[in-house]
């Protein structure tokens, strides 16, 4: 993640650019950051779980989104983040599911900065992050007292069972025919 060299845009300001931008950016306590390209086992792996997720879900009451879905942690105030899969369920559509798919550049942000920010999203019910580089899936649910508990799920036999939206993905199924870089 790089900032732009713009000076700092209060959020107003923020989501106008970004409605006349043709990319995407992500924006945190009044800086722009531009949403770079990611690598073929990185798109390959956010379509994989938006398929399995999207075959787990059908007639559920849930929407699964790809990356192009906005969400902002504080409505209209932001932060605003870019999701690499984003689950919304109920009537409301509300959030409860977001997942990242780790890259060497984004990995620190994804486990610090904006797994913080997501915490703060009453609605959601689980963060997950998917390794490019073996088949580990990590699942961070949050308890009943507001408390989250991490399950990985390593090896390409192994099931991950996403309990905010009651859905089991396939490691092998996600991971089949990754290709090699």
């Amino acid at each position: 993640m790089s900032a732009l060299a713009l000076p700092v845009l209060t959020p107003k300001e923020y989501l106008a650019f970004e409605e006349r931008s043709e990319f995407r950016h992500e924006y945190l306590d009044g800086v722009m950051y531009a949403m770079a390209g990611g690598t073929p086992n990185h798109a390959f792996l956010t379509a994989a779980m938006i398929g399995a997720l999207w075959n787990g879900l059908v007639n559920r009451g849930c929407s699964v989104f790809s990356g192009d879905l906005r969400i902002s942690v504080s409505g209209n105030n932001g932060p605003f983040f870019y999701a690499d899969v984003a689950v919304k369920c109920g009537e409301s559509q509300a959030l409860v599911l977001v997942v990242e798919v780790l890259s060497k550049s984004t990995e620190k942000y994804d486990r610090g900065v904006k797994f913080s920010e997501y915490r703060k999203i009453e609605s959601l019910r689980e963060y997950v992050l998917v390794s490019q580089n073996e088949p580990r899936i990590e699942s961070w649910l949050r308890n009943e007292d507001g408390t989250w508990r991490q399950t990985v799920f390593s090896g390409a036999d192994s099931v991950c069972d996403l309990r905010s939206v009651g859905c089991s993905i396939h490691l092998a199924h996600i991971y089949r025919g990754l290709p090699p870089e």
